[in-house]
């Protein structure tokens, strides 16, 4: 049997109730335990993905996601996102692309910061540092 043609993600508000395949990148992961959501998104834009299990996928993988279109329960409507109204209960999702852990560049900032600081301590203040007496050679 053929796999369906790949649906944009843009079009799936008008799929109540029927199955899709949608190819994206993982925009966010929130694992609840017994349920997961991803949060998929493509060039049109970015739809809810709900799962039972979790596979070993991070941010900025890219997937292919099989399955059936649902509309969200009336509490639950996102109104900031075009597809607000609707997730994508899946069956089957392949990952073809194992993605990356986005950079805290927060950390790292302050952590530069810091390194100037003791440059310009040690340096610029008249206390040269000897890198042999660091164990550098």
């Amino acid at each position: 049997m053929d796999k369906p043609k790949r649906t944009l993600i843009a079009d799936t508000t008008g799929k109540i109730g029927k199955k899709v395949t949608l190819f994206g990148w993982v925009d966010t992961i929130r694992d609840h335990g017994k349920i997961a959501f991803i949060d998929l998104r493509d060039r049109t834009g970015k739809v809810q993905c709900v799962l039972d299990k979790l596979p070993k996928i991070s941010t900025e993988s890219v997937v292919e996601v099989e399955g059936m279109v649902a509309k969200r329960p009336e509490k639950l409507i996102n109104p900031n996102i075009e597809t607000g109204e609707i997730e994508i209960q899946i069956n089957e999702i392949n990952v073809i692309s194992s993605g990356f852990m986005r950079l805290n560049w927060e950390k790292s900032i302050k952590k530069l910061f810091l390194v100037q600081i003791i440059f310009f301590n040690l340096v610029v203040q008249g206390n040269p540092v000897h890198f042999k007496s660091l164990g550098c050679s």
